[in-house]
């Protein structure tokens, strides 16, 4: 697990909460704004996925060129 999931799980957190409060006290805006915050977070965990998934090395193939 690296850094970007860590992130990206914290800001989907955020945003959720962000989103029920607006919802709970009627700001629709700030709602919004709380969904984008927790698809910005979808988005870095899947980047911190990817990378994880880039950083692993095959059996049997070498880094020497």
């Amino acid at each position: 697990m690296n850094r970007d999931i860590i992130e990206g799980r914290w800001k989907q957190l955020k945003g959720k909460a962000r989103m029920q409060w607006c919802q709970l006290t009627g700001d629709h805006l700030g709602a919004i704004a709380g969904q984008r915050t927790q698809n910005a977070g979808r988005l870095q965990v899947a980047v911190g996925e990817g990378l994880a998934g880039k950083r692993y090395k095959r059996p049997g193939v070498s880094g020497k060129g």
